[in-house]
C-alpha cells in the first residue's frame, strides 16, 4: 500500500472520528497499518500532513506503530 492510499484511509478515519474519539481513532490506525507504513517508507509527520490531520496527529501515529507487535486487535 502506498503513502497517497494511506492517507487517505488516515484522513477518512480521522474526519469520521467523534471529536473525542479523533486521538484514538489515529493511535489504532497506527496499530492497524504500522506494517504498511514501515513499508512505504513514509513517516509519520509525513502521513499526517499528507492526510491533512494537524501535525500533533504525527506522535499518536507513532505511539500505534510502538503498540502494533505489544496488542492484538479484536
Amino acid at each position: 500500500m502506498g503513502a497517497e492510499e494511506l492517507a487517505d484511509l488516515l484522513g477518512n478515519a480521522f474526519r469520521s472520528a467523534a471529536r473525542n474519539d479523533r486521538v484514538r481513532d489515529v493511535n489504532l490506525f497506527g496499530i492497524r497499518y504500522a506494517a504498511d507504513m514501515a513499508a512505504c517508507g513514509v513517516g509519520c509527520r509525513e502521513l499526517a500532513r499528507l492526510a491533512g490531520l494537524p501535525e500533533g496527529y504525527a506522535s499518536e501515529l507513532a505511539k500505534g506503530m510502538r503498540l502494533a507487535g505489544k496488542v492484538t486487535l479484536r
